[in-house]
């Protein structure tokens, strides 16, 4: 095993494809596929099959003692040159007092037939200098952030998993699900399984998506505000009793409906100031311009001013769910009224 050189997911992709892989790796994010697809693909670089009971462990978060830790790494591999251990969910940088100089020892001296993987899921992961073993971690260790990919690799990994299905999608419909349902990996990987089983023909369409995928809060919301926008009050009154059967939470509803007419209330101002759709993005952490897109086209059926009164308006409703025992769905719906009545509002 080599010593580290830089972090980053890209020279771990780089180790996978060459098989030139670290002796210790720190994998933490929230892009919890990415991490666990890259924990399977060290596995099949690193441990042959049919030795995984030899040369493969995998040690569990609190289960973890310094002499489970010891045998791990200090065994040798089994009819092999390597041997991998997999720590899920214990913190390497910060281990238990009574641990930490055993931990502090066998990371300063890892074998080279070792490849060890501390895998941060359910706790976080720090590295600072309060850290005790964190001078270590920064010699030692690769430490790979698995981040939300952005919008023109996860666009195109969409499309790669519809073709290993044998169905094909314009990249445009593939960042249109990506907005319904979320950007993480996870959550993708069985829509686009579900859409690919209900579609007919060998193209994805619209319809498709429309049909079965499960949209996220956040697209829902879009989704409410763009039919105000568009005059169809009654198509997002359905859409807030559907979000409310759901069980989401009335203050949850209003905190999101609020932070919608904040994006709204961006965008006017972008184009009242001729600024650009870049900007919007960056101010927002859009990895995709089709949700700010949206948000340019709805906005366009409020003004700056009643924006305002409708940012109002949800403060005041906000302050009603939270402290009173009115009906909060009489209450949601009263405000989407008045924001309804305040569009096309010259103020």
């Amino acid at each position: 095993m080599q010593k580290r050189e830089k972090n980053g997911y890209d020279e771990l992709k780089e180790a996978l494809k060459t098989g030139k892989l670290r002796s210790f790796y720190i994998f933490y994010g929230e892009e919890s596929y990415l991490r666990e697809y890259s924990i399977n693909e060290i596995r099949r670089k690193i441990v042959r099959q049919g030795l995984e009971g030899f040369n493969l462990t995998v040690l569990e978060g609190s289960a973890v003692t310094l002499d489970s830790l010891s045998d791990a790494i200090l065994s040798y591999p089994v009819m092999d040159e390597n041997k991998l251990v997999i720590l899920r969910d214990f913190d390497i940088a910060k281990p238990p007092a009574a641990m930490q100089e055993g931990v502090r020892a066998l990371l300063s001296d890892l074998p080279e037939y070792l490849c060890l993987i501390a895998s941060y899921d359910t706790i976080s992961f720090a590295q600072n200098k309060t850290s005790p073993l964190g001078d270590v971690i920064r010699d030692k260790a690769s430490v790979v952030n698995f981040e939300k990919q952005g919008s023109a690799e996860l666009t195109k990994w969409v499309c790669r998993r519809f073709s290993a299905l044998n169905k094909a999608i314009s990249a445009k419909d593939a960042e249109y699900l990506i907005f319904i349902s979320g950007s993480f990996m996870n959550t993708l990987v069985h829509e686009v399984e579900k859409v690919a089983s209900y579609a007919k023909g060998a193209d994805i369409r619209r319809e498709d998506i429309d049909a079965v995928a499960t949209k996220a809060l956040e697209a829902q919301i879009y989704n409410l505000t763009d039919s105000i926008a568009a005059g169809s009050f009654d198509k997002a009154l359905l859409t807030l009793r559907e979000l409310v059967m759901m069980k989401y939470d009335p203050v949850l509803l209003s905190g999101a409906i609020t932070r919608q007419i904040l994006r709204l209330y961006s965008a006017r101002l972008t184009l009242k100031e001729g600024r650009s759709l870049d900007e919007l993005k960056r101010l927002w952490g859009m990895k995709s311009s089709y949700p700010a897109e949206k948000l340019v086209t709805s906005c366009k059926s409020f003004s700056l001013g009643a924006l305002l009164d409708c940012l109002e308006l949800c403060a005041k409703a906000d302050l009603k769910l939270k402290s009173t025992a009115a009906d909060k769905t009489g209450v949601l719906e009263m405000l989407l009224i008045r924001i309804a009545f305040l569009r096309g509002a010259r103020s």
